[in-house]
């Protein structure tokens, strides 16, 4: 195994040999994509932390109702609901993370809608950061929350200087990850 340098010097091994020219493709637009895309990533995570702190204090009786008892177990479908307002309250930081995660991962763009929503220049990323810090970030798992809305409000400053630096369209970090462990 030898390593192998690719983009931005990140090293790993394999067999495949990677010219040492791939590294000229980093510029700062493909830099600010990771930064999104992994604030994206921990944004999915963290929203996937905070469904299981919900679950974990969650209490369903029994004992305590009756046969046909109608609110003996409302803290329940406080969390299992189809209800829109819990349902997305609940489950914001994971769908934004994913469409976070789906401007570089194609094939979770799962309907030409997405297409239209997602952006595709680095002005629209920067908004969708602070939609994320705004929306998907402050409000959930405490410090954590707080730590990656700064993290993502720095994230859309940084799309903005990118686009200032004239990089017009995103450069998808995964397609670029993806060829470069085919060559």
């Amino acid at each position: 195994l030898k390593p192998v340098h690719h983009h931005c010097c990140v090293a790993s091994f394999s067999f495949v040999h990677v010219p040492l020219a791939a590294m000229a493709d980093c510029s700062f637009g493909y830099v600010v994509s990771w930064i999104c895309f992994v604030l994206s990533i921990v944004t999915m995570a963290m929203g996937f932390l905070y469904v299981i702190l919900r679950v974990e204090s969650l209490k369903l009786s029994f004992s305590k109702c009756e046969l046909l008892e109608e609110d003996c177990n409302v803290s329940w479908r406080q969390v299992f609901t189809l209800r829109p307002n819990i349902l997305l309250d609940l489950w914001t930081p994971v769908i934004v993370g994913v469409l976070g995660i789906a401007v570089h991962v194609y094939s979770l763009r799962f309907c030409s809608l997405l297409e239209w929503f997602l952006p595709h220049g680095y002005v629209g990323y920067g908004i969708f950061m602070i939609v994320m810090a705004l929306f998907a970030n402050f409000g959930y798992c405490g410090q954590l929350g707080v730590i990656l809305a700064g993290c993502s409000v720095l994230a859309a400053i940084l799309c903005f200087i990118a686009r200032c630096a004239r990089e017009d369209r995103i450069i998808s970090v995964y397609s670029k990850w993806a060829y470069a462990d085919t060559q």
